[in-house]
């Protein structure tokens, strides 16, 4: 039984790693498609920036062009700290469900180790009740035969 236990409570404990780094692996790989994502975009923005500014070579425009590209940066910056964030969200996320995971897996091990010293406790009691009753049966049969003999004389 024992052992049975233990072998239960390692399969979840593998389960319970397995489950870990599948999620980290997709979390890893959402962050590296989002960087690529943002990179792309960055270089598209640099890209056309460039472009307008061959286009309009009057200082004002370059001025202007320099302006908004400031602003795209600076926009592309927050919106890298906003993934940031999130997935530091979801790490916690995945942390807390792991620990209650946890948690419950530790309940539940407290559990059968009740169960099973209740059985035994019940066991010991029956084995008890059972060697009482067998001494007393083994007395009257002593005194029966104590009785015969008696009788005999």
């Amino acid at each position: 039984m024992m052992m049975m236990l233990m072998m239960m409570i390692m399969m979840m404990m593998m389960m319970m790693m397995m489950m870990m780094m599948m999620m980290m692996m997709m979390v890893m790989m959402m962050m590296m498609i989002m960087m690529m994502m943002m990179m792309m975009m960055m270089m598209m923005m640099m890209m056309m920036m460039m472009m307008m500014m061959m286009m309009m070579m009057s200082m004002m425009m370059m001025m202007m062009m320099m302006t908004m590209m400031m602003m795209m940066t600076m926009m592309m910056m927050m919106m890298m700290m906003m993934m940031m964030m999130m997935m530091m969200m979801m790490m916690m996320m995945m942390m807390m469900m792991m620990m209650m995971m946890m948690m419950m897996m530790m309940m539940m091990m407290m559990m059968m180790m009740m169960m099973m010293m209740m059985m035994m406790m019940m066991m010991m009691v029956i084995m008890m009740m059972m060697m009482i009753i067998i001494i007393i049966i083994f007395i009257m049969i002593i005194m029966m035969i104590i009785m015969m003999m008696m009788m005999m004389i």
